[in-house]
């Protein structure tokens, strides 16, 4: 078992790295993105390893979270995920629905990994830092 944080993302990385290949720069002759993955092979033999993936955000359909550095901030807007009825898109159209205004859950990670106490009224201001944090990485 291990603590560390890590991501879908990072397995690529952590599989390059295990087979000694570099990230490939180019294929075919077309300029590859670098990936935004961390290599969490250096776990494997260690499970008090230093944590190397400390931030991420994540969107899918109006839900949001970020992490970073052990906190987690989980956004959720009101709706049931699969409702796409007209009066409930209506409710999310531009300059109607209020992202920030949705409701805000707080963990940290290390102490709670199960994201069972939500601290997110003990520290308002993690909130709204993670929340920025969250629009400046969705913008990026």
């Amino acid at each position: 078992m291990r603590s560390q944080f890590t991501h879908c993302i990072d397995i690529g990385p952590t599989i390059l790295e295990l087979a000694g290949i570099p990230q490939p720069t180019q294929v075919e002759g077309i300029a590859q993105t670098p990936m935004h993955g961390t290599s969490f092979l250096h776990t494997f033999a260690d499970a008090a390893a230093e944590e190397r993936h400390i931030q991420q955000y994540f969107e899918i359909y109006g839900y949001r979270a970020v992490y970073q550095d052990g906190w987690w901030l989980a956004q959720q807007i009101d709706r049931i995920p699969w409702d796409l009825t007209p009066a409930t898109v209506r409710k999310l159209a531009p300059g109607v629905w209020q992202p920030d205004n949705d409701r805000a859950e707080l963990y940290y990670l290390p102490d709670d990994f199960t994201q069972t106490h939500d601290l997110a009224d003990q520290y308002p201001d993690k909130v709204t830092e993670l929340r920025e944090l969250f629009w400046a990485e969705a913008s990026r």
